[in-house]
Formats: structure tokens, C-alpha cells, sequence
């Protein structure tokens, strides 16, 4: 083991190592060598494993090797500590070790120095010649000297007239102004009006900042805090969230949860809103239908929303072609006679083309004729006559077929010629998706039929 000497803390402390051959005691080249370093007797290290290898071998002679380490606080070097370096190496398949130690800015006992040191130091103050050095002294001096006038007169008598002149010179002055007075005075930091322009406030201000804060911040807000004040402020907010107040919160909460209860369930999330479900209703365009709306319904915006609606309805002021025959006239008004049948060829027909709705294969069709005066007055519109019509497609062009028996008509009120249509029809079709499509929409006017002559 050997010593590495006293540092000071941030120095560069070298760790010098040799390693030899153990079967010859040949310097030779190590497999591995590094070193760690603990703080006096404790078993955890500061550095653990340090590679020396990297650095060396020392100006390229074999088997010596060299490191450096900074020793700073970050490191966790302390002053007045002891430190033991551990090298540990593995040459020629043998494992060894080595030790050094050192300390950082070690206190020295100057007794263990020097010996002539002596262990009781007379203080300065103290320190006087000796009685044979003073006899010396005195017989070496002259007697006018060694008791010099307050003239300076025993100088005088050496031929030396010096000290006497100054003495005269000096005691002729007038004492200057007081020195103190004339000194313009720096008022002392004692309150932040004198503190510095420049920098930080010192801890011990802050300390006492916070607890004037802090106190102040603890005491009642008075029942009547000037106005336009932070106390003032709060005091307006607190009085508004009382119960008395414009503002009371638990009335505002309650109010807040009927109004969510009315609004319902919505989930929240995604198009599941209120802005959503709106979308829902009124656009067509793909992936609008909330799930909060279609769970446990068959609605698809795409086919069910206002604005599909509307396009289903466009697509259905095709033109419309009847048989010559029938009492269906090209302006979709129907003409019928009381007591007739409508059969064969000549049923009702109607056929719609450029159609645009949802698809009418396994469709099923109903006629109903209902009074003119009951559907414009609006009241509770349930038909009077209602018969199945038979409806069929093919691409855009949908065909319709009614039959309507003798007993069919003479249940409709017949009109003389002169008065106007009396019945409002449509035609209402029911696809297999159970979609409701309105395709035909018109007037009807019942005619009395003349009788036969009795015979």
C-alpha cells in the first residue's frame, strides 16, 4: 500500500499501477485492469471499475499504467476525507490487486512536522527581549536619547533638529472639520425603499415577505371592504354563489341536471350530440346516424333523413303516362263513376319514371281516397276508401295497377258534373325494409252514374 499525499478538492489526482508476470516477475501487459475508489472505512465506492486500459500502457512502457480522476464534489469528494484506491487486475490468467491511499486537504499537527516546534506558543502580544538583550540595547543608545523630551530635544542634542521641527509644525494646526460630519452618510438597507435597484431579495426577506402575505391572506375580509378592491371583489363573488344570491350555485347545479335530464341520455362522444343527432336527421350523407339514435330502431340517415326524403320525393315527379282507356287523366287526376268496376284494362294505372327512391322489388302498395273538404280542413285524416295497389319496377320505372270493384264506388260520394274534384287520393308503397314512399299524390272527383230504365 502506499500514500498518495493530501489534495485539494477539484485537483487532478493521478493512480500509477505495474503489473508483472507472476511466474517470472516480467512487467507484462494485463487482460484487464481498473480501479475503484471508497471513502475511508465504507464499503460503497464513489467509483466503481474504472478502466485503465484506455489509457495507457504509460508512455508505451509495458505493464505500467496510468489514470487520471478530477476529484470534485459532484463526485462526491469531501475535505478531510480518506480514500482507498483499489486496483484490481488479471494478468496472465492470475487475478491481483493493489492499494493506494489519500486524503483531501488533511489537517497537519505541526508538533509531528517539527520537534523544535514548541507546544505552547507564547502569544505575540507577549514576546519581550531579554534582560541581557535590553543591558545591551540601553548601553549601545545614548542617554539623550533613551529618554527623548516631548520636543524632541534629545534629538535636537544628536544635531538632528527634525523631530522637534515637526513637532512645532504640526502642533500649530487647527483641528480640521470633524472628518465623520463631513462624510455624506448612505442610509442603511433597513427596508426595501433602501434595498438595491439590482438583483434578488435576500432569503431572510423573502422568509418575511411570505409571512406578511400569509398573515395578511388569513385575515377576515371586512363586512364592508373599500370599493373597487381584491377583498371587495371577492366578497361580490361569495355573496353571489350564497343561496340568497344571483348566483347560487346548488340552484345552478340543480338546474343543470334537469336541464341534462331533458335533454336525455346522449352519450357524448363522437356524433353521439345533439349537434349530431341534427346531422342525423336532416343530412343523407354516410355515417351521420348516431349510435344513440339507431340502437334498437332500423334508422339510416341515408334513406331516412330530411334531406333523402326530399330527394326521394324529387325522384318521383317523373313523368306519368296512363292508358287511353283509363280514368286516370294525364295531369294524375282521377275521374271515377259510381257504382262502375275499374278492372282488367280498365284499372287504374299509373307508371312513374326517372324514380330515384329505395328499391320497390317485394313492395307492397295501397289507394287511398280520403273527402277533399276533411284533408283540407286537417282534422284526423283516416281514409275512406283504402284498396291494395300493385306495384312493380324495373330500373327507374315503376308501374302501378288498382282495381276498384262496383261496391268499392258505390261506398264514395258521387257529385254532379258541375262541382269539382271531391276526393284527395295517393298512393302510398311500403317496401320490404318497411320504408313508407309516397309515389303518387292527386285529385278525385266521383261522378253520379245514370240509372237504366225500369222495365
Amino acid at each position: 500500500m502506499s500514500y498518495l499525499g493530501s489534495w485539494k478538492i477539484d485537483d487532478q489526482l493521478c493512480i500509477l499501477a505495474t503489473c508483472h508476470r507472476f511466474t517470472s516477475g516480467a512487467a507484462y501487459a494485463p487482460t484487464v485492469i481498473t480501479y475503484t475508489i471508497y471513502e475511508d472505512d465504507n464499503t460503497s465506492h464513489l467509483v466503481e471499475n474504472v478502466d485503465m486500459v484506455p489509457a495507457a500502457p504509460f508512455d508505451g512502457i509495458v505493464g505500467l499504467y496510468l489514470s487520471k480522476i478530477q476529484l470534485t464534489t459532484v463526485m462526491g469528494f469531501e475535505k478531510g476525507k480518506n480514500y482507498l484506491v483499489v486496483i484490481k487486475a488479471t494478468v496472465d490468467g492470475v487475478g491481483a490487486i493493489a492499494t493506494h491511499t489519500f486524503q483531501i486537504e488533511a489537517e497537519v499537527d505541526a508538533n509531528a512536522v517539527s520537534p523544535t516546534v514548541s507546544a505552547n506558543v507564547i502569544s505575540q502580544d507577549n514576546i519581550d527581549f531579554g534582560v541581557l538583550q535590553k543591558l545591551s540595547l540601553n548601553a549601545a543608545t545614548p542617554a539623550s536619547v533613551q529618554n527623548v523630551a516631548a520636543n524632541g530635544s534629545g534629538f535636537t542634542s544628536l544635531g538632528d533638529t527634525r523631530i522637534a521641527n515637526l513637532d512645532a509644525t504640526v502642533s500649530s494646526r487647527t483641528k480640521p472639520a470633524d472628518t465623520q460630519a463631513a462624510v455624506t452618510t448612505v442610509a442603511t438597507t433597513t427596508n426595501l425603499t433602501n434595498a438595491p435597484t439590482a438583483g434578488d431579495l435576500t432569503d431572510t426577506m423573502k422568509t418575511s415577505v411570505g409571512t406578511a402575505v400569509a398573515s395578511q391572506l388569513n385575515t377576515a375580509i371586512p363586512g364592508n371592504p373599500t370599493a373597487d378592491s381584491v377583498n371587495e371583489r371577492i366578497k361580490a363573488v361569495d355573496d353571489l354563489t350564497q343561496a340568497s344570491g344571483a348566483g347560487d350555485l346548488a340552484a345552478a347545479v340543480t338546474a343543470r341536471t334537469t336541464i341534462l335530464a331533458r335533454l336525455g341520455a346522449w352519450t357524448g362522444t363522437g356524433i353521439n350530440t345533439i349537434l349530431g343527432a341534427l346531422r342525423g336527421l336532416c343530412a343523407k350523407a354516410a355515417a351521420l346516424t348516431p349510435t344513440d339514435i339507431s340502437t334498437t330502431t332500423t334508422y339510416d340517415n341515408t334513406t331516412d333523413s330530411a334531406e333523402a326524403i326530399r330527394d326521394a320525393v324529387t325522384g318521383l315527379t317523373g313523368v306519368v303516362v296512363v292508358a287511353s282507356n283509363a280514368p286516370v287523366l294525364t295531369s294524375t287526376d282521377v275521374v271515377l263513376y259510381s257504382g262502375n268496376d275499374y278492372c282488367d284494362t280498365r284499372a287504374l294505372l299509373w307508371t312513374v319514371t326517372n324514380y330515384t327512391g329505395p328499391s320497390l322489388s317485394g313492395a307492397t302498395g295501397k289507394l287511398r281516397l280520403l273527402p277533399r273538404s276533411t284533408y283540407q280542413a286537417g282534422a284526423t285524416m283516416v281514409a275512406a276508401l283504402e284498396v291494395t295497389a300493385t306495384i312493380t319496377q324495373v330500373s327507374t320505372t315503376v308501374s302501378i295497377s288498382v282495381t276498384l270493384t262496383a261496391a268499392n264506388t258505390t261506398a264514395l260520394t258521387a257529385v254532379p258534373a258541375s262541382e269539382e274534384e271531391n276526393y284527395r287520393y295517393q298512393v302510398i308503397a311500403t317496401t320490404a325494409g318497411s320504408k313508407i314512399i309516397g309515389l303518387v299524390d292527386g285529385d278525385c272527383v266521383v261522378r253520379r252514374t245514370i240509372a237504366a230504365i225500369p222495365v
